[in-house]
């Protein structure tokens, strides 16, 4: 705003005088507060994902300071020998991490483990913080190495109405259960991360107590072989 006056006044000599007055400039600014962020989604991927992949987030709203990313496993990681552990699965334990951008490398979480997960994510500013943000995916292993399988041995005093796992899958495997003496028992897959056998035949009987021998083969030729015992 910009005011401006003139002035008129005698001077000593009685002669008329008229000059500008000084000018006086107001700037007036307003400033918005500051918005909480939103996240308005995932974006897009397949429900499968290896290490080297990205999760990101679609942002709105205010600024964003930090992200909070908590990782919860959908079963938890089992520790132990490839295809003959017999650990039991630990309960599940969420793994937080923080970043400054909307996106995340999986294999930087080194938490993570081949198998179903579940994410939430929050951003944060100093106005507040969104509302989370949650999916779901499956990390798939780059080799076949890291199979476990798990109850090994399977007992029907312990294990009855559970599942034998396969877990650790890379994409698209199929797993084949055999006799010692070769007979092919059940075939299971393709999968990817996990698939369970639920230690019935082909023919849905219930299979018998003994050794059992399972191969694992991926979409990429890659094999792995171990071996299950169940006892009835």
């Amino acid at each position: 705003m910009i005011n401006t006056a003139s002035l008129s006044y005698r001077g000593p000599d009685g002669n008329l005088v008229s000059a500008m007055s000084n000018t006086v400039v107001v700037a007036v600014s307003t400033v918005p507060p500051v918005q909480p962020p939103v996240i308005l989604g995932f974006a897009p991927f397949a429900g499968e994902l290896r290490a080297q992949d990205t999760l990101s987030v679609t942002l709105s709203g205010g600024p964003v300071d930090r992200l909070e990313w908590v990782f919860t496993p959908q079963t938890a990681p089992i520790s132990g020998a490839s295809g003959s552990s017999s650990a039991s699965a630990p309960a599940a334990t969420s793994f937080p991490v923080t970043t400054a951008v909307p996106s995340l490398v999986l294999g930087t979480v080194a938490a993570l483990s081949p198998g179903s997960w579940h994410v939430s994510v929050t951003a944060i500013n100093g106005a507040g913080s969104s509302a989370p943000a949650q999916t779901d995916f499956v990390l798939v292993a780059e080799e076949l190495a890291s199979i476990q399988v798990f109850p090994n041995p399977w007992r029907k005093d312990r294990h009855g109405g559970t599942p034998v796992v396969f877990e650790g899958l890379t994409a698209n495997a199929t797993v084949k259960i055999f006799s010692v003496s070769g007979h092919l028992v059940r075939t299971l897959g393709p999968a990817s991360g996990r698939v369970s056998w639920d230690l019935r035949t082909e023919s849905g009987q219930e299979a018998a107590s003994g050794l059992y021998l399972f191969l694992v083969v991926d979409s990429q030729g890659a094999r792995s072989r171990g071996r299950l015992a169940v006892l009835r």
